[in-house]
């Protein structure tokens, strides 16, 4: 305990003899220390930055991804929430009348259609997805084209096939809407019935994609 003591006293005495007799020794001390803290707040900054650049370069991969070869006849656009908050009916994107959105035209998601855009605001808009129980759209089957009403909902079905129509799982079902691009499909039959009725078969569908991974869409120009 003494000896600790005598050592710091000892340290002590000497540090104040040099900066006696050497005053530039202090400001020796002053810029070593702060170079240090210099360095601490560079190293610290860049830490920050290259965080900001992983997550810059993950977004950019989440879009990139989700993108097929882009085309003039669509606008790019980012999904910024889900109506309501975590439902799929809707989605909220991040171009409006500025960006050149308008209401009706289709939403497309990796060559898919996905829904239309249901309403326009200065820098954003609203999408009705397919799987908003009020989405309609006429659609064609397979290639034989067979003709059915699509139905959009938390299970979108198709109705109104005819009961001689030669429909099967797997079969592609794409859209026959002239307010879309023709044939631009919307999923594939997951399994065939017949109506309630017994008039028509029904069929239940399979989709390519999550709503909820969804981040970037396609809308398509008029």
């Amino acid at each position: 305990m003494r000896r600790d003591r005598w050592l710091f006293v000892t340290l002590s005495l000497v540090l104040l003899a040099l900066l006696l007799w050497r005053p530039e020794t202090g400001w020796e001390l002053r810029a070593l220390l702060g170079s240090r803290e210099e360095e601490s707040r560079t190293a610290d900054e860049l830490y920050a930055q290259n965080i900001q650049l992983k997550a810059e370069l993950a977004k950019l991969s989440v879009i990139e991804s989700q993108l097929p070869a882009w085309s003039p006849e669509y606008i790019r656009a980012s999904v910024l929430s889900r109506y309501p908050f975590g439902a799929k009916s809707e989605l909220l994107l991040d171009i409006g009348e500025r960006q050149g959105a308008e209401e009706g035209v289709a939403v497309a998601f990796q060559g898919v259609l996905l829904g239309k855009v249901q309403s326009v605001f200065d820098s954003t808009s609203v999408a009705q997805t397919v799987f908003d129980s009020r989405f309609e759209v006429a659609v064609r089957i397979g290639e034989r084209g067979a003709e059915a009403l699509f139905r959009g909902g938390d299970e979108p079905h198709l109705t109104l096939i005819s009961k001689r129509a030669k429909v099967e799982p797997g079969d592609v079902v794409y859209s026959a809407s002239p307010l879309f691009p023709y044939a631009i499909p919307l999923g594939e039959i997951e399994a065939v019935k017949l109506s309630e009725d017994q008039l028509f078969q029904e069929a239940s569908m399979k989709f390519s994609y999550e709503i909820g991974a969804v981040r970037t869409v396609f809308v398509a120009r008029q």
